[in-house]
C-alpha cells in the first residue's frame, strides 16, 4: 500500500491467513483452489513465491478471507536473511495496521521419504516467527495423498508427529494436524476452521513493534544467525583445506592442480564473504526494513510507469503506420458535434447539492443527490445499496478512486494499478491516510500520470504539466483543477478566480466559464478532445457527446440532470 496493501481496506469481519512452507509444498496450489486465481507455481527446485503476496477469497457477503503467500526459507533465488526480512517486514507492517492473522496454515508434503536439512531449517524457522502462543491457530497440513499409496503416507505422518524435532512439540503446544486431498473442498475446509477464530499475534511482531527489537534480536533472527555461523564454520574448515593442499600441489610443482585449487580458494572465500554479509544485513531495525520496502515499491512502480509510457509510445507509432484508419478517426473526432442544454426549474437553488462527473473513454459515472448513472470500468463494483455521498473518479487504463459514505463511515477504495499509473497520487494517499486529512474536496486524474487533489483539511497534491504549474504562482490557492487530453486543463483559484488551456479542445467549456457566475462540475473525456459537461451553480447543464464507438448514454445522462435538478430540455 508505495506499500504492501495496494487499494486493500479490510472489514473487521475479515479473516488474514499465512500460507507457509517449503517451496513445493503445495501453497501456490492451495491458494489457486480457494480463490479461483491463477497462482503461478513453482516446483521442488524453483521457488515462484519471490515476495508476500495477498490474494482475496470471497467467504460470503460480511467476511472476506485473504490468503498470504510466503517464500520458504528454502528459496532458490534468494538468501534466508533476505526471505526473513521479507516476511518480518509484511508482518511488522500488517501488525501496525490492525490487520492480525487469524491463523497459519503450514504445507508439507507428505511423499518427502525423510526431513532433510532444508525442510528443518524451514520448521524450526516457523516455530521462531510464531512462538508458542500462537500455535492454537495453527494447522499442520500434508499434501500430495493423492499422490502415493495410503499406507506410505499414513505412516510419515505418524513419525512427523511423534518426533519431537519434526511436528511433535508444535502439536504439543496446540497445533493441530490436518490432510490436503487438493480439492477445492479440502482447501475451503481447512480455511472454515479459522472463520470465528480469535486473532493472534506472532512471537516476531511483538519483538520487533512492541519490543523494538532489531532483527538479529529476534528468535527468528537468532535461530537463523545460528545457522549462519555454521556455515561460516564449515566453509572456513573447507578453505583452510583447500590452502593446505595447494600449499602441497605448489611443493610438487603441480601447476594444474595448484591452478584448480585457488579456483577453488576463490569459491570458498566469496561463500565465507556471503555469509558475512547476511550477517550484517540481520542488524537491522524495523523502520529500516520498512523504509527499504516502500523504497522497493516507489522503484518497481517508476519502472511500470515507464512501461506503460513505453507501451503507449508503441501504440501512437503504430496508429500512425495505419494512416487511412486513423485519418477516418480523425474526422470523426473533429466533426461538428451537437450541443444539448438544460435549464433548471425556475427559482430552485442548486449550488450546495454535490454532484460528481467523471469520463474516460466508454467508463463514465454521474452522482447527484436524488440519482446515480455510470458504467464502470472493469473490477468497479457498484454498491448495492444507498450511499449518503460518494465521488468516483476514473483515470486512464481503467483505473479509478471511489470515496463513499455509508451509514456515516467513510470507504475509501481504489483500482490495484492507480499508484502505477499515478505514483505521487499514491505516495500521497499513503501519507494522508496516516495524517487523517479526512474526505477529498476535489480529484481530478489525466493522462500521462497528471493529476491534482485536495481533501477537505486543505492538504493538496499534484502532478501537473509544466505549462500549468508556471502559470500558477501558488498551488496552494488552487481549490479545483479539472484534467483532460494531454496538457489541457481548467483551474479555480480562490476568490472564484479561473485560468484555463484546453488547446483548442473542448470548446463548449471556454464559452460556458466564461459566461456562468459559478459552475458546480464539469468533466472532459480523457480520450475524446470534443466530449465534455459542464454543470453551472445553478443547475444549468451543457454537454457535448462523444464518439458514437464509446460516448455515454445521452438519455440516461439526460434523466440523470432531470431527476437531480428539475431541468428541462
Amino acid at each position: 500500500m508505495g506499500e504492501l496493501f495496494p487499494g486493500l481496506q479490510p472489514r473487521p469481519t475479515d479473516i488474514f491467513v499465512a500460507i507457509m512452507g517449503m517451496t513445493g509444498a503445495g501453497k501456490s496450489t492451495f491458494i489457486s483452489l480457494c480463490t479461483g486465481e491463477d497462482v503461478p507455481v513453482g516446483h521442488e527446485l524453483q521457488a515462484c513465491t519471490k515476495e508476500v503476496t495477498i490474494y482475496q477469497c470471497r467467504w460470503s457477503s460480511t467476511v472476506n478471507i485473504y490468503l498470504v503467500d510466503t517464500p520458504g526459507f528454502d528459496d532458490t533465488n534468494r538468501s534466508d536473511t533476505s526471505v526473513l526480512k521479507e516476511i518480518a517486514t509484511w508482518l511488522t507492517i500488517s501488525y501496525e495496521k490492525n490487520m492480525e492473522l487469524s491463523g497459519i496454515i503450514y504445507l508439507h508434503r507428505i511423499t518427502d521419504t525423510r526431513m532433510g536439512g532444508s525442510a528443518r531449517k524451514n520448521l524450526f524457522m516457523f516455530r521462531k516467527l510464531c512462538g508458542t502462543e500462537v500455535l492454537q491457530n495453527v494447522l499442520l497440513v500434508s499434501t500430495m495423498w493423492e499422490v502415493g499409496e495410503l499406507a506410505n503416507g499414513e505412516r510419515r505422518e505418524s513419525e512427523l508427529v511423534d518426533t519431537e524435532d519434526f511436528w511433535g512439540i508444535l502439536v504439543e503446544s496446540g497445533a493441530k494436524v490436518e490432510r490436503h486431498d487438493n480439492s477445492r473442498e479440502s482447501a475451503m475446509g481447512l480455511l472454515k476452521k479459522f472463520v470465528g477464530k480469535n486473532r493472534v499475534i506472532m512471537s516476531i511482531q511483538k519483538e520487533m513493534v512492541n519490543d523494538h527489537k532489531t532483527l538479529d534480536q529476534t528468535q527468528a533472527g537468532m535461530e537463523l544467525e545460528g545457522e549462519l555461523q555454521k556455515e561460516r564454520d564449515k566453509f572456513k574448515r573447507e578453505l583452510a583445506e583447500v590452502q593446505e593442499t595447494m600449499k602441497e600441489a605448489i611443493r610438487a610443482q603441480d601447476q594444474k592442480s595448484a591452478e584448480l585449487l585457488r579456483r577453488h580458494e576463490a569459491d570458498m572465500q566469496q561463500k565465507i564473504d556471503l555469509v558475512i554479509k547476511e550477517r550484517e544485513q540481520l542488524k537491522v531495525s524495523m523502520e529500516k526494513m520498512h523504509a527499504d520496502k516502500f523504497a522497493e515499491f516507489e522503484k518497481k512502480y517508476e519502472t511500470q510507469r515507464a512501461e506503460l509510457l513505453e507501451k503507449e509510445e508503441r501504440i501512437e507509432k503504430l496508429e500512425r503506420l495505419q494512416h487511412s484508419e486513423r485519418e477516418t478517426k480523425n474526422k470523426a473526432t473533429k466533426q461538428t458535434v451537437p450541443t444539448h442544454h438544460a435549464k433548471p426549474a425556475p427559482g430552485t437553488d442548486r449550488l450546495g447539492e454535490p454532484v460528481s462527473l467523471t469520463i474516460s473513454g466508454s467508463s463514465y459515472s454521474f452522482i447527484g443527490p436524488r440519482w446515480v448513472y455510470g458504467k464502470p470500468p472493469p473490477g468497479f463494483e457498484i454498491p448495492k445499496t444507498w450511499c449518503e455521498s460518494q465521488r468516483r473518479i476514473f483515470g486512464v487504463d481503467y483505473s479509478w478512486y471511489c470515496h463513499r459514505h455509508v451509514d456515516g463511515a467513510c470507504n475509501t477504495e481504489w483500482s490495484d494499478n492507480l499508484k502505477v499509473l499515478y505514483p505521487d497520487l499514491g505516495r500521497w494517499l499513503n501519507k494522508s491516510k496516516k495524517r487523517s486529512s479526512g474526505c477529498l474536496a476535489h480529484l481530478s486524474l489525466g493522462n500521462n500520470g497528471y493529476f491534482f487533489v485536495r481533501a477537505m483539511n486543505g492538504d493538496y497534491e499534484y502532478s501537473l504539466p509544466k505549462p500549468i504549474t508556471d502559470r500558477v504562482r501558488n498551488m496552494a490557492d488552487v481549490e479545483r483543477c479539472w484534467l483532460g487530453i494531454g496538457d489541457a486543463c481548467v483551474i479555480q483559484e480562490a476568490g472564484n478566480k479561473w485560468w484555463w488551456n484546453l488547446l483548442g479542445n473542448y470548446g463548449l467549456l471556454e464559452e460556458r466559464i466564461k459566461e456562468y457566475d459559478s459552475i458546480k462540475d464539469m468533466a472532459m473525456d480523457l480520450q475524446d478532445p470534443q466530449a465534455c459537461i459542464i454543470i453551472s451553480g445553478g443547475g444549468d447543464c451543457e454537454y457535448r457527446p462523444g464518439r458514437p464507438d464509446h460516448t455515454f448514454n445521452e438519455a440516461k445522462f439526460q434523466t440523470y440532470i432531470t431527476r437531480n435538478f428539475g431541468t428541462t430540455w
